[in-house]
């Protein structure tokens, strides 16, 4: 089993392409909706919702893209973390995990 680090097939790099634009809109919601504060509520709720969905699709192409193509690369494993991570979080926030309170806090 070899393991390169860019993906070799076209669902591959379809994967590393939604990941790259899952990343960029994540840093769009950062810059400007988090630091420079220019960008109303909706456009980066719009913005977070794109940046989930497409990871999401990442993830689920990246997995086909291991079992059906047998694509061993280093982006597309870290295609599928991120995805994978992106799911945990958006299933704790369905299923909505109480907030702990500490003392003190």
């Amino acid at each position: 089993m070899k393991i390169s680090f860019s993906p070799k097939s076209r669902l591959g790099k379809w994967t590393v392409g939604f990941n790259i634009l899952c990343i960029l809109a994540f840093i769009f919601i950062c810059i400007f909706g988090g630091i420079l504060k220019v960008v109303s509520d909706i456009i980066i709720g719009i913005f977070g919702a794109i940046s989930v969905s497409v990871s999401i699709i990442a993830l689920i192409t990246g997995i086909i893209a291991v079992i059906k193509n047998r694509e061993r690369s280093v982006l597309i494993f870290w295609t599928i973390l991120i995805g994978l991570f992106v799911s945990v979080i958006l299933i704790g926030d369905i299923i909505g995990f109480p907030d702990i309170n500490l003392p003190g806090f």
